[in-house]
């Protein structure tokens, strides 16, 4: 019975385990998804409207990774 148990526990595991590989990639798939989609809005924007919002071309990049990420 032992054996049962220890087969369902090794199953159990694996199951969480890919769920939460999916769940992950999930999480990932929209970050990058965010990360592009205010790269592209912001690389839109001249130089007057970038002003305006106090940030420079060269910073757009840095802006939407925080955007997406975070950091």
């Amino acid at each position: 019975m032992t054996f049962a148990n220890d087969i369902l526990s090794t199953e159990n595991t694996l199951a969480l385990r890919i769920r939460d590989t999916l769940i992950d990639a999930r999480r990932q798939y929209k970050q990058h998804r965010m990360f592009r989609r205010t790269y592209n809005e912001l690389s839109k924007l001249n130089e007057r409207e970038l002003d305006d919002l106090g940030i420079s071309r060269s910073d757009i990049a840095q802006v939407a990774r925080s955007s997406a990420y975070g950091n």
